[in-house]
């Protein structure tokens, strides 16, 4: 992450290819919590590996 984008909560910010085509940006918090945001929805996750191993459940989200 550039040192001129450094924040209080956030760690780094970069793009996951999550397969089919679908890109996401990801923050990750310094709480190592992920928010992943798509063209549809902004999701929370508890953390990198939550997020990589793709479980279906209720987790804190936007539509948008």
């Amino acid at each position: 992450m550039n040192d001129a984008l450094k924040a209080e909560y956030v760690e780094d910010v970069s793009s996951w290819d999550s397969g089919g085509g679908t890109i996401l940006d990801l923050v990750t918090l310094k709480s190592g919590k992920v928010i992943a945001i798509s063209e549809e929805v902004v999701v929370l996750y508890d953390n990198m590996e939550d997020l990589e191993a793709g479980e279906s459940r209720n987790r804190p989200s936007i539509l948008l």
